[in-house]
């Protein structure tokens, strides 16, 4: 039971944090993919990798209501079989009396709780600042009925808002990152990417289409290659023939 004191003092001293709170329409999906080291999440295929393998990846979007004034999405793409999907979000969804799948589309609030895990901080160009961060995830608090529900329960002014500095920092999902910001070494970092996304398609394939529509599957889940190549471009061409030892 929490005492409360009527000495501010007191109440400074002893005064922590407040978990930001966000209201919102919620989107959620769910995926087979494998995890492939350096570079992150690839589509599962059955014809290509064991099933010991495969994982299941959620990715959550939370649009906030236009009353809270904050313009970015805020998401989270987690694997289901980690702890931040089990200790977490699944169960604050469970004790609201539904199915994860349930969620989508669906008016929320939710309470952003710090996972225990750090990853390194980065600036807005992507290079390491030095610092470790708390990395955060979502806690379903409420299921509304309808927007108007929402907005209702946000004016009610049950919870404070969150800090400017909370709205604008959700921990990023893991993705390859580049040694700069941009440019060119941002594009042979891409490459170096592609060159493994291009061999795990072709993996003894012969025929040049199904490599095809096997790498545009893991181009789509990854999106720094994408940036810069598709399926068709020169060098991608140029790699998927020496792969499958033809003539460029």
């Amino acid at each position: 039971m929490t005492v409360q004191t009527n000495d501010p003092w007191a109440a400074a001293r002893d005064a922590e944090p407040r978990q930001p709170i966000y209201w919102g329409n919620m989107v959620v999906d769910a995926y087979f993919v494998v995890l492939e080291k350096g570079i992150g999440r690839l589509p599962f295929d059955s014809q290509i990798h064991p099933p010991g393998r495969r994982c299941t990846a959620v990715d959550l979007s939370l649009l906030c209501i236009t009353e809270q004034n904050i313009q970015s999405a805020i998401e989270r793409q987690v694997i289901a079989e980690s702890g931040e999907w089990t200790k977490f979000i699944q169960p604050s969804i469970l004790e609201l009396g539904l199915e994860p799948q349930e969620l989508h589309e669906k008016f929320v609030k939710v309470e952003m709780v710090n996972t225990g895990r750090k990853y390194p901080a980065k600036d807005v160009s992507g290079n390491p600042t030095g610092e470790m961060r708390e990395a955060s995830t979502f806690k379903f608090l409420k299921v509304f009925a309808d927007e108007n529900e929402c907005i209702a329960d946000y004016l009610s002014g049950d919870s404070e808002e969150p800090e400017p500095a909370e709205q604008a920092q959700p921990a990023p999902a893991a993705q390859p990152q580049a040694d700069n910001g941009g440019g060119n070494g941002e594009k042979e970092t891409a490459l170096l990417f592609l060159k493994v996304l291009v061999d795990n398609a072709i993996d003894g394939q012969t025929d040049l289409k199904v490599v095809q529509k096997t790498l545009a599957g893991s181009l789509e889940t990854t999106p720094l290659v994408a940036k810069y190549f598709t399926v068709d471009s020169p060098e991608t061409m140029e790699l998927i023939m020496q792969g499958m030892g033809k003539d460029a």
